[in-house]
């Protein structure tokens, strides 16, 4: 058999499997079939990891939530499985295989991560469900695993920073449409829209903030001259309509919003304006906000709009505090949020189990007609709030530094490019992330792989781009002038 060429193994394997398959089927063992297909997802992970990462990216707009698959666990599939294989490839290639580019490793960005898993470790022994807590660990460990850390890697080659975008563009155009079509049937009705992404997205706001993170990538491409693209227009004219169509029926608020702040960001990088007159325009908002305190609190208590499926309406309820259901609802999981932290400041209550513990914290005066007495409802609504009760006064804090060390870095790199293709691809990401910090105010998605995988994504684009600035890696640079 030492002697036996490909073509001889190969018969060999198919026949076992075929074997194999035949008695599976037989006893009702239909699981045997998905062997050729781990045996490959296998391979790919040992031999050529950057095409498993893309092909996961693919897969995750695609992916569907199962919330309790047996002993109240839940799981997202397909994808769930090969984070899980991909978290234990990275253990492996640690310690026993090549290890990770030590430049990587020793970032910033990458050192406030590693001091994030371990107070969500230290949290979750002192947790107040160490299940819960614990589960909560292993997903965020294989997201950084996967989502950051392979991605640094696969993001050596230039080429798979352009794929990135497209490998979850393409996919999430078929959500979309999946979306709409059904929203139609609703005649495109607000309330309707909360729920018609499933199960692609658990509701509506998942799905704008998505939706925001790339609409700056494709207005980015379709307006940036190039003449190599020039055929190519079109289409992105066109994909990028149908993204901001998807935005303006999502009903989500928060994506608007940071979108609106996105802009701001663009207009403040594009014009260079120092960071001295945005540092005292702050302070004299400020300033003003303390002086009219009283007519600000008198506006928002007269603002009785509610969310609506008029457009108008609906960007007018964002700032109704007094009776628009959703908005008291957010105040009052931030106010138990609050109430959670004083309790227990030091540690919190445990990574993940803000849900479980917020509703006795509920104050009577601050519930809603969504509110549930049980608590049972849902998040914190913010990626603030969440770790903050959670994990305590670290968390929060960690939560912090770390959106303002990724920040720092983009911008950092947008002024240093000096090729169009990191100037624009940096924008890309600086903007994108913005989005999401900003929604991150109102909601919180960092547990999910919907999010996780653009977000990580784009800060691994922006590290490898810093890093290369430095002269501490090598890129692959066959599109570096593209």
């Amino acid at each position: 058999m030492r002697n036996w060429n490909k073509t001889q193994w190969l018969y060999l394997f198919a026949g076992l499997f075929i074997a194999i398959a035949c008695v599976g089927i037989a006893l009702e063992h239909f699981e045997v079939l998905l062997i050729p297909v781990v045996l490959l997802i296998v391979y790919l992970a040992f031999f050529h990891l950057d095409t498993l990462y893309l092909f996961l990216l693919f897969l995750v707009p695609l992916s569907v939530n199962l919330d309790d698959i047996g002993m109240g666990v839940g799981m997202t599939l397909p994808t769930d499985p090969i984070l899980f294989g991909l978290l234990l490839l990275v253990i492996i290639k640690s310690l026993y295989l090549e290890s990770f580019n030590t430049n990587i490793l020793k970032h910033p960005v990458s050192i406030i991560i590693y001091i994030q898993l371990a107070w969500v470790f230290i949290s979750s022994l002192t947790s107040t469900m160490p299940v819960i807590s614990f589960k909560y660990l292993t997903a965020q460990l294989w997201y950084f695993a996967t989502f950051y850390f392979i991605a640094t890697h696969v993001f050596l080659k230039i080429r798979n920073i352009k794929k990135f975008f497209w490998l979850y563009v393409l996919p999430f155009s078929i959500v979309i449409t999946y979306t709409l079509v059904r929203h139609a049937s609703f005649n495109f009705d607000q309330h309707p829209g909360n729920w018609v992404m499933k199960p692609f997205y658990n509701d509506h706001t998942s799905y704008g903030a998505a939706l925001a993170l790339f609409i700056p990538f494709l207005i980015g491409i379709t307006f940036n001259y190039n003449k190599k693209e020039a055929l190519f227009k079109p289409l992105y004219f066109f994909i990028l309509l149908y993204f901001i169509v998807a935005t303006i029926f999502s009903y989500t608020r928060a994506a608007w919003l940071s979108l609106a702040v996105g802009l701001m960001v663009y207009i403040i990088l594009k014009f260079k304006i120092r960071w001295q007159i945005l540092f005292v325009g702050f302070i004299s908002l400020c300033i003003a906000g303390l002086v009219m305190q009283n007519e600000i609190e008198h506006y928002f208590s007269k603002n009785k709009v509610n969310s609506s499926t008029e457009i108008d309406q609906h960007v007018k309820s964002m700032s109704n505090v007094s009776s628009d259901a959703s908005n008291k609802e957010r105040i009052n999981r931030w106010k138990s949020g609050f109430e959670m932290f004083k309790e227990r400041p030091i540690f919190g209550w445990g990574p993940g189990t803000y849900s479980f513990n917020y509703g006795k914290f509920q104050k009577a005066s601050d519930k809603t007609i969504i509110s549930t007495n049980a608590g049972d409802g849902g998040n914190a609504h913010s990626e603030f709030v969440g770790p903050m009760s959670e994990s305590g006064i670290l968390g929060i804090l960690i939560v912090f530094v770390f959106f303002i060390t990724i920040l720092i870095t983009a911008v950092r790199v947008y002024k240093r490019s000096t090729t169009q293709f990191f100037k624009n691809y940096s924008i890309f990401c600086v903007i994108g992330l913005v989005t999401y910090m900003i929604h991150g105010f109102l909601n919180n998605f960092l547990d999910t792989d919907k999010i996780t995988a653009p977000f990580y994504g784009m800060t691994a684009i922006i590290v490898v781009m810093d890093l290369y600035q430095k002269n501490k890696i090598t890129l692959q640079e066959d599109d570096l002038n593209a």
